[in-house]
């Protein structure tokens, strides 16, 4: 099976950088450094052909230039001059604002994405002489004025003549001499004085950031370890003291008495009383003449009840007359309706709680890992069994399918 190479990051080291005004020849390649490791993020090891190839867009499929190395890659890392074998094409960096450098290994795809070309290797144009214009009548220099901007100024004519600034111009070359005799050897002479150290150099500017490389691919997941041994069960704690009881708590003031409750329907006749004792007896009266009978006459109406009299002296005793009728007994007066109770009064404070017990140790017991619990792209709904807690799960994943399979950790409990 083939690997999958990428390259993680690399950047561009120019190797000299010269300005355009200095009369010297300047090296048209650059450095490049990269790191290149496999699918399961291992480093490449060995021998291998790289291939470089510069664009003008990060999609093109048309190369500007290109360059084949064989370069040996010391745990993963490589260092190689571009341009060095293969010329870079004249002007390619002078018409290009933006180039992408791709990188292949071996038979490999391309690695992606593509690297876009910084400001640093357009230093190469500096080669160019870009601050003078060559044109078919001479060659002008861009110049500033009195008043600071840049104009274009004629130097060499159509014939190839100097016709600019001619102060401090080094005149032509004159004839070599002949050779002068041999003179005969001087003194040596003192030794000379040591000259001062040289200032130290200006710091050069710091390059430019290299472009971020490709994020690495993702590592399989490693093995599950194997399951440590349980615990000990730890000493089961001394049982707390009881605590105390709370004091009670004060009575509550009486509530004020309710209004009168309105007066209650007529109760039932209650049962006749007793007898009233018999009076004294009075003293005997004379004894009258014997009168007439009279004719009875016929039987009043029975008066109401009135009320009783005090109870006179016994006269004599007459004859006995008719027996009167009893009068009706008089209503019973209604009973009083019942007051409303009074409010409850308010419940005493709660006394201190004692101090609370020492609390049961849940242990676990009895701690398995299930089997796969569900199938590919099937709903799962799974409770361990027997009341047991659920403590952990695995799971693998599948890319062909884009789903899991899950296994759970069950335990036991136990109090202690």
């Amino acid at each position: 099976m083939k690997r999958i190479l990428r390259v993680l990051f690399f950047f561009i080291i120019v190797t000299m950088v010269t300005p355009a005004w200095a009369q010297v020849n300047i090296p048209r390649i650059f450095s490049f450094q990269g790191y290149i490791v496999d699918s399961t993020g291992k480093p490449f090891e060995g021998v291998g052909k790289l291939t470089f190839r510069l664009y003008k867009t990060d999609a093109s499929s048309n190369h500007e230039w290109q360059e084949s190395l064989s370069v040996t890659l010391d745990k993963g890392t490589f260092v190689v001059s571009l341009g060095a074998s293969t010329a870079f094409p004249a002007g390619l960096f002078a018409k290009n604002a933006k180039l992408y450098l791709g990188v292949t290994l071996n038979s490999e795809p391309e690695f992606l994405p593509r690297a876009r070309i910084t400001s640093v290797p357009y230093a190469l144009y500096a080669g160019t002489a870009a601050v003078a214009q060559s044109t078919a009548n001479g060659l002008s220099i861009l110049i500033k004025d009195q008043n600071g901007k840049e104009v274009q100024k004629k130097v060499i004519d159509e014939n190839g003549k100097w016709i600019g600034d001619p102060t401090g111009l080094k005149g032509e070359k004159g004839d070599k001499g002949d050779k002068g005799d041999k003179g005969d050897a001087g003194a040596d002479g003192a030794a000379g004085t040591k000259g001062d150290k040289g200032d130290k150099g200006d710091k050069g500017d710091k390059g430019e950031k290299g472009a971020d490389g490709a994020a690495g691919l993702k590592g399989d997941k490693g093995d599950k370890g194997d399951k440590g041994a349980d615990g000990k069960a730890g000493a089961k704690g001394d049982k707390g003291d009881k605590g105390e009881k709370g004091s009670k708590g004060d009575t509550g003031t009486p509530g004020a008495a309710g209004p009168a409750g309105a007066a209650g329907p007529a109760g039932a006749q209650g049962p006749k009383g007793d007898t009233g004792a018999t009076g004294a007896r009075g003293p005997q009266g004379l004894k009258g003449d014997k009168g007439d009978t009279g004719a009875v006459g016929p039987r009043g109406a029975t008066g109401a009840a009135g009320a009783a009299g005090a109870t006179g002296s016994r006269g004599p005793t007459g004859p006995r007359g008719a027996t009167g009728a009893t009068g009706a007994t008089g209503p019973r007066g209604a009973t009083g309706a019942r007051g409303a109770t009074g409010a409850r009064g308010a419940t005493g404070a709660t006394g201190p709680r004692g101090p609370a017990g020492p609390k049961t140790a849940i242990v676990l017991t009895g701690c398995y890992l299930t089997g796969y619990v569900n199938n590919w792209d099937a709903v799962m709904n799974y409770q361990c069994p027997g009341n047991r807690v659920m403590r952990g799960m695995y799971s693998v994943h599948n890319n062909g399918r884009e789903d899991r399979l899950f296994r759970f950790y069950c335990c036991g409990l136990v109090n202690q």
